[in-house]
C-alpha cells in the first residue's frame, strides 16, 4: 500500500505498518480521495466532515483504474520520500 499525504494535515497514519508514504510537495493540489480497490474498482469522492454535502462515487472500470493508477504513480514520482 502506498499513501501520499498533505503535509498541511496530521493524519496519524504514520502509526500503520507495511505502508510506504510520501509527502505532496508544496504547492501541490490537494486533496485527491480516491483508491483502488482488488485492481478492479475506483473509489472516489469527498470525505471532509459532517457539515458538507459528501460524495461516493465507486467506479468498476478496467480502463478507469488504469488512468488513476498512472496519475497517482506520477504523483507519488514527484512526492517527497
Amino acid at each position: 500500500m502506498r499513501v501520499i499525504l498533505d503535509p498541511r494535515e496530521h493524519s496519524g497514519i504514520d502509526r500503520l505498518v507495511s505502508i510506504d508514504i510520501r509527502q505532496k510537495r508544496p504547492g501541490s493540489l490537494q486533496p485527491l480521495k480516491a483508491y483502488v480497490i482488488d485492481e478492479k474498482v475506483l473509489r472516489t469522492g469527498s470525505e471532509n466532515s459532517p457539515s458538507q454535502d459528501n460524495d461516493l462515487v465507486v467506479i468498476r472500470s478496467a480502463v478507469a483504474v488504469a488512468k488513476f493508477e498512472a496519475h497517482f504513480k506520477q504523483m507519488w514520482n514527484e512526492a517527497i520520500p
